[in-house]
């Protein structure tokens, strides 16, 4: 399954598929999402609020936001992505 959709000409959407998801745990913390920001992450919707679980994903029930990334390389743009996923999984302190 893709783990990117296109979406306009330049930009490409994160999807969920196994290797962008998070490690699972109850959130004591989020990070500051604007961090992760620049000329190439044009949106981090995060739906998950300090005290929630992030269970392993199945289905989109357990979806925890996405990334948008625009680039002129697919191949490319997956791996800022992926990069700004793991920064993010990283970053989140769970109990």
């Amino acid at each position: 399954k893709e783990g990117l959709t296109q979406k306009g000409s330049l930009k490409w959407k994160l999807k969920e598929s196994k290797e962008y998801y998070l490690d699972e745990g109850i959130i004591k913390e989020l990070p500051d999402f604007k961090k992760y920001m620049d000329d190439n992450v044009i949106e981090i919707c995060f739906e998950k609020s300090v005290g929630d679980k992030i269970e392993k994903y199945i289905s989109d029930a357990q979806r925890c936001g996405l990334i948008i990334v625009k680039g002129t390389d697919i191949e490319k743009t997956k791996k800022k992505a992926l990069e700004v996923r793991n920064r993010i999984n990283r970053d989140i302190v769970r109990e």
